[in-house]
Parts: C-alpha cells; sequence; structure tokens
C-alpha cells in the first residue's frame, strides 16, 4: 500500500491540521524524505508532536516509516 491509499483509508481519523500535512507532503514529496521532523514541523506551523500523532494515525510507527515510504515511492 503506497502513501497515498494509506492517507485515503484513515481518512476518517485525520483532522484539519493532519490535513495540511498531507497537503504540504504531497506538495513537497521529494524534499520531505530528507527533512527532519522539526523541518516538517516548522514549515508545517505544528508542533513535533502533532506530526507524530499524524504518523500514527495513519497506522504508521513513527515520522521514520513515513519518511521510509516516501523514499520507497519515489
Amino acid at each position: 500500500m503506497n502513501l497515498d491509499e494509506l492517507v485515503n483509508s484513515n481518512l476518517q481519523k485525520l483532522n484539519p491540521t493532519d490535513l495540511i500535512i498531507w497537503r504540504y507532503i504531497c506538495a513537497h514529496k521529494k524534499a520531505c524524505c530528507y527533512i527532519s521532523i522539526y523541518e516538517l514541523a516548522a514549515a508545517c506551523n505544528v508542533s513535533r508532536t502533532t506530526i507524530l500523532r499524524f504518523a500514527k494515525k495513519l497506522s504508521l510507527d513513527g515520522f521514520s516509516d513515513l519518511k521510509m515510504m516516501l523514499k520507497m515511492e519515489s
């Protein structure tokens, strides 16, 4: 399952802040493969914990799994 399918299957769990994170990731997929959780949080104007919660809502173990999925897709 790719990241788009994962987000679509868990869409009911996501709140508006999660969707902001997802839109940023979609618009910057290549860059998000190499940025830190702090850089992503700053770019989305959210906390590091919010990024972690987003990944957990997608049934991932954490931010590193999110980045791994992004790298596998590109």
